[in-house]
């Protein structure tokens, strides 16, 4: 029996302390490790050391393409809230999708960018 092992990394990936709605939970989504490897997986944040922070595996060496977002448990009553720590936390282009109205998306500045072919800003973890 062969056993071929994968080549797999461990991205840590952290955001600044904020404080959100205790209903509100906050996601990272692995979007692809290539143009061609879509792999849209959510990783949730877990808080440590005065910190949001979340494990991300990947196997490429390039790296991967992510977004981050908050799922909002009360839409109706959430969304003005967070929308408003995340505009003082740095995060940037804050977004609600309507296919998505429970979640508010968001870029983390200190991460690259790049724009995806049907024109999402997604951020970048490059492990070099």
């Amino acid at each position: 029996m062969i056993v071929r092992r994968i080549n797999s990394n461990v991205a840590t990936i952290s955001l600044p302390d904020f404080k959100l709605p205790s209903e509100a939970e906050l996601y990272l989504l692995q979007v692809r490790e290539t143009k061609d490897a879509v792999i849209n997986k959510p990783f949730k944040f877990k808080y440590k050391d005065g910190k949001n922070i979340v494990k991300v595996p990947y196997t490429k060496s390039t790296g991967f393409t992510f977004k981050c977002f908050v799922e909002l448990k009360n839409p109706d009553k959430e969304t003005d809230a967070v929308r408003g720590v995340l505009k003082d936390a740095g995060m940037e282009h804050i977004s609600k999708k309507p296919n998505h109205l429970g979640r508010i998306w968001f870029i983390i500045p200190k991460y690259p960018t790049d724009s995806s072919d049907s024109g999402f800003i997604n951020n970048i973890f490059m492990p070099f």
